[in-house]
C-alpha cells in the first residue's frame, strides 16, 4: 500500500511542478513549494522507515538521494 501511495505523491509533485503556458514558463506559487517540500519530507520519513524495518534498503536509500536534492532545491529557490 506504501508503493502505491509514493508512486501517487511523486505523480504529484511532477503533475503540480510541471506545466506550460504561452509564455513557455511555470508560475508555482510559494504554498505549492512548501506542500511539495512536506510531500517529499514524508516520502523521506516512510523511506527511512523502511530502511530502519529492513525493507528494500538499497533501493529506499536511492530515493532518499534523490528527493534530498529536490528537497535542497526547493529550499534554495524559497529563499530567493
Amino acid at each position: 500500500m506504501k508503493r502505491i501511495i509514493k508512486t501517487v505523491m511523486c505523480l504529484t509533485i511532477a503533475f503540480t511542478s510541471y506545466g506550460q503556458t504561452k509564455k513557455d514558463s511555470v508560475t508555482i506559487h510559494r504554498f505549492q513549494v512548501q506542500e511539495m517540500l512536506n510531500t517529499i519530507e514524508d516520502l523521506m520519513e516512510w523511506n527511512n522507515e523502511d530502511i530502519f524495518n529492513g525493507i528494500e534498503e538499497d533501493r529506499n536509500e536511492i530515493e532518499n538521494y534523490w528527493l534530498g536534492l529536490m528537497r535542497d532545491e526547493l529550499i534554495n529557490e524559497l529563499k530567493k
